[in-house]
């Protein structure tokens, strides 16, 4: 999984083309934030993707980072 997690595709692969790929990435999804995972259906390859992206750029998981901007306090513009 960390051979995936280090070479994340640029582009999402076709869950109707290629459904190993799609849920290989899914399962990793769900291997390190669950909570995340389970806003998302398997075959949403661009979303998972994409939350498996911002993990490896920030370092943080995806659900401690929404945690975060929803404790924190609106600011009126």
């Amino acid at each position: 999984m960390r051979g995936l997690f280090d070479v994340l595709p640029e582009s999402p692969p076709s869950a109707a083309e290629d459904p190993a790929a799609a849920l290989a990435l899914y399962n990793l999804l769900q291997a390190l934030d669950p909570s995340v995972a389970a806003r998302w259906h398997w075959r949403d390859t661009r979303k998972v993707v994409r939350n498996l992206e911002i993990m490896k750029q920030s370092g943080r998981k995806v659900s401690e980072i929404l945690q975060e901007q929803s404790s924190a306090a609106l600011k009126p513009r």
